[in-house]
């Protein structure tokens, strides 16, 4: 229940360790989820173009996504290292 009034209340309620794990987490689930789709589209469409056009504008939004949430994570971890010090 601490955990849940720590999560709401903007306190730190993960480790490093838990932070990790939501980081692999989370890439193993956008790798079958984009990776899924990208090869479909390759597959399905052939080599053309367009194909390649669907392919970037599936993979462009989906990397900055990505780099978003890595962000958020290594600032998350870098709050939780200056709490744990200071």
């Amino acid at each position: 229940m601490q955990t849940i009034k720590d999560f709401f209340a903007f306190r730190p309620a993960f480790t490093r360790f838990g932070l990790k794990v939501l980081w692999f987490a989370f890439l193993i689930e956008f790798l079958f989820r984009y990776g899924f789709l990208v090869f479909g589209t390759i597959a399905s469409g052939g080599n053309s173009l367009g194909v390649w056009y669907s392919v970037l504008l599936i993979v462009a939004p989906a990397i900055l996504n990505l780099i978003l949430i890595r962000l958020v994570l290594e600032v998350a971890a870098h709050l939780l290292l200056t709490n744990r010090t200071g």
